[in-house]
């Protein structure tokens, strides 16, 4: 995994950084209207970025578990559709990966359609995961506040928010980072945590404060989720802020 660094501008007080996931663009449920709306929102500032982590496509192949005929553009069109909708924030694009979704074409077809949408869009890829370097600000040092966010589509179900929080969490066994991100689970949820690092260089202890957090997706209430008397969720991207100010991570749900 390489890590994806960036630098912005020191004289910003905040930056907000936004986890776009499951759209699932080809659905007959994707919300093109409040998709529209959110890229316009993400344009007005100067400070609003994205990460892409999956599920961009709905890709329902001849193999998957959901049908076909339900997607009312093939998956071709779909990767069309998604660089189009994409292409006008391709500059506030941090990073980009695949979701399950994407994986099909990857089993079915050895077909990497994530890696080309992020190749068009002249965006940082990488297959599953992503750990992304933000630098933004100014400590009273003169150097910048240096935030790592740690990103993958996620997989597994569950109804209840705790199973998707208990995954959430196992991501720190893996890999330490200051924000975890998920999607896949159509929820909106963000939890804090404190652990604890030595710090051998000055011989003491010093707690690191985490943000985990849960994107939504963008389909309207229908179908699979009916089906399997599932409640209604909310849509849309909710932002990260990272201060440039001091060393904190929020989030606004």
């Amino acid at each position: 995994m390489r890590i994806q660094s960036i630098e912005l501008p020191q004289d910003w007080e905040f930056v907000e950084v936004f986890s776009v996931c499951d759209m699932h663009i080809g659905d007959i449920l994707f919300n093109h209207v409040e998709f529209h709306r959110f890229i316009q929102m993400v344009l007005a500032e100067p400070n609003r970025y994205l990460i892409v982590n999956g599920d961009i496509l709905n890709n329902n192949l001849k193999n998957s578990a959901g049908s076909a005929f339900e997607d009312v553009i093939p998956p071709s069109e779909q990767k069309k559709e998604a660089k189009r909708m994409l292409s006008p924030v391709r500059h506030r694009i941090l990073c980009m990966n695949g979701g399950n979704h994407e994986e099909r074409s990857m089993r079915e077809a050895d077909q990497d359609v994530t890696e080309d949408m992020a190749e068009s869009l002249g965006v940082p890829y990488q297959e599953d995961q992503n750990l992304v370097k933000l630098s933004v600000g100014k400590r009273p040092s003169g150097k910048p506040y240096v935030y790592t966010i740690y990103v993958t589509h996620g997989s597994g179900g569950g109804k209840k928010p705790g199973s998707i929080l208990n995954s959430l969490e196992d991501l720190s066994k893996t890999i330490t980072a200051d924000v975890y991100v998920i999607g896949h689970a159509h929820k909106r949820i963000a939890h804090k945590a404190v652990t604890q690092h030595p710090d051998l260089r000055n011989n003491k202890v010093v707690e690191m404060e985490q943000l985990y957090v849960c994107t939504a997706g963008w389909l309207k209430y229908g179908g699979y989720p009916v089906r399997k008397m599932m409640r209604p969720q909310v849509r849309g991207a909710h932002p990260i802020v990272l201060s440039g100010t001091e060393k904190s991570a929020t989030t606004i749900i």
